[in-house]
């Protein structure tokens, strides 16, 4: 008998089939940065304002800083199969705390200052800040997980500062997230773990320090009339006749910290004959100007006088003052032609 041994071969064919990503999605959804990495759009805010009066709770600053990137990212959408396109939409929102709201939502960065931004939305212009399902008005496609499109959402925009509390000098701003954005190709749906980008911001807001006078910005010191003959003789000294005057300056000073000294000291055009007086228009007479027994020489930066600072009150301003003694002094000892003269002293503050 024949025995025969039989073997079958079993073929099996399996299909497999590939859908891209462009086409795996039945719906339109939330959208992406590329890799899943946000965007870091980084901007420094170094700013001054340059009115210290502004410098109170309240005063706000619109626009007080614009920024403008040509940076661009990678991004892509969640689209369905063979999508026709459909309008990007946009949100934006902060994670800082919420400060006031006067139609525009401020949020609070420091114990000083607040912001409120806008961000450029195509089609839409500058959009404030916290917004949702703001649409570009364009039905891009951007569906290709694996060729992602080119987008700069995120890349213009523009703050506002507000004044929470005054302060003294320079705030400084670390680095701070202001915002993020996000997209989707369809209204509410957003991938709100992981933003297109975040806008951060560093740098610092000064307030400038400076000191201006109580009853205005002239002084004037008449000194009388004289003979001409008051000065013969009277070289370096009073013409005969004459007496010392006394002035009390006091001047209000903005953002002076305890422990900044104030000086005050002369510059001017000087007489020829004697460099420590104002010119009067006649060389042989001059002015001398002196604090504290202590003649100030115009034009000498080491040629001054430490003004008195006052206490601090409207949490931000001081007075400071000082006496100043003002005379005319012969600078020849020669006998001036008659006439009617004047000369000017500009009193300049430095703060320390």
């Amino acid at each position: 008998m024949k025995h025969t041994t039989q073997f079958a071969l079993l073929i099996s064919l399996f299909s497999y089939s590939y859908m891209s990503s462009a086409s795996s999605y039945s719906d339109y959804g939330p959208c992406h940065p590329a890799n899943n990495i946000p965007y870091l759009y980084s901007f420094e805010v170094n700013q001054t304002i340059e009115e210290p009066d502004k410098n109170h709770s309240g005063a706000l600053f619109p626009d007080f800083y614009k920024w403008s990137s040509g940076e661009t990212y990678k991004a892509w959408c969640e689209c369905p199969t063979d999508p026709t396109g459909a309008e990007t939409l946009f949100k934006a929102t902060s994670d800082l705390p919420l400060g006031h709201n006067d139609g525009n939502q401020f949020y609070i960065v420091n114990e000083n200052l607040e912001f409120s931004a806008a961000v450029s939305i195509l089609n839409e212009g500058y959009v404030s800040v916290p917004f949702a399902d703001k649409s570009n008005k364009d039905p891009y496609k951007e569906c290709d997980e694996d060729n992602p499109s080119t987008w700069g959402s995120g890349g213009q925009g523009n703050v506002s500062l507000y004044i929470r509390h005054p302060f003294v000098g320079t705030v400084i701003i670390p680095k701070t997230t202001l915002l993020s954005v996000y997209a989707t190709k369809k209204a509410g749906v957003y991938n709100l773990g992981i933003p297109l980008n975040h806008i951060e911001f560093s740098g610092y807001i000064t307030v400038p320090q400076g000191c201006e006078m109580d009853a205005g910005s002239v002084l004037e010191i008449p000194f009388g009339e004289f003979n001409g003959r008051d000065f013969k003789d009277k070289k370096g000294a009073l013409p005969e006749g004459a007496t010392k005057q006394e002035h009390d300056i006091k001047l209000k000073c903005t953002n002076i910290s305890d422990g900044v000294k104030i000086y005050l000291r002369i510059e001017g055009n000087t007489n020829p004959n004697d460099n420590t007086s104002i010119a009067m228009g006649n060389d042989n007479i001059g002015a001398r100007i002196e604090a504290g027994g202590k003649v100030l020489i115009p034009n000498d930066a080491s040629s001054m006088v430490e003004m008195e600072a006052g206490s601090l009150y409207d949490e931000t301003k001081r007075d400071a003052s000082t006496s100043l003694t003002t005379y005319p002094v012969s600078t020849t000892g020669k006998v001036p032609a008659g006439g009617s003269y004047e000369g000017i002293a500009t009193l300049r503050v430095e703060v320390e």
